[in-house]
């Protein structure tokens, strides 16, 4: 019997600690406003996060999210402060 337990998790945390739709909805604005704020483009930012122009279309379209690794380096690309993208991710 499979029991859904996704009641008992916190508010800030969806089922399994992955990130909850209010939570990717967040990341993805910000992602995008601070972006274009900083006059990025996809490919520049990418370059800069040490990933394809495809992976930041993605994570800024939501079709996916990036690994925990990968966040410190997109934080750095768009000068925020260390862990701001990944505590809104809840992966501190």
């Amino acid at each position: 019997m499979v029991r859904d337990t996704s009641s008992r998790h916190g508010a800030s945390q969806g089922a399994r600690g992955l990130p909850t739709t209010a939570q990717k909805d967040e990341f993805r604005r910000i992602l995008r406003e601070t972006r274009i704020r900083r006059r990025l483009s996809l490919n520049a930012l990418g370059s800069a996060a040490g990933v394809s122009k495809s992976a930041a279309a993605q994570w800024e379209s939501g079709r996916s999210l990036p690994v925990p690794a990968k966040v410190p380096g997109l934080e750095r690309a768009l000068e925020l402060e260390p862990g701001a993208l990944s505590r809104l991710l809840g992966y501190l």
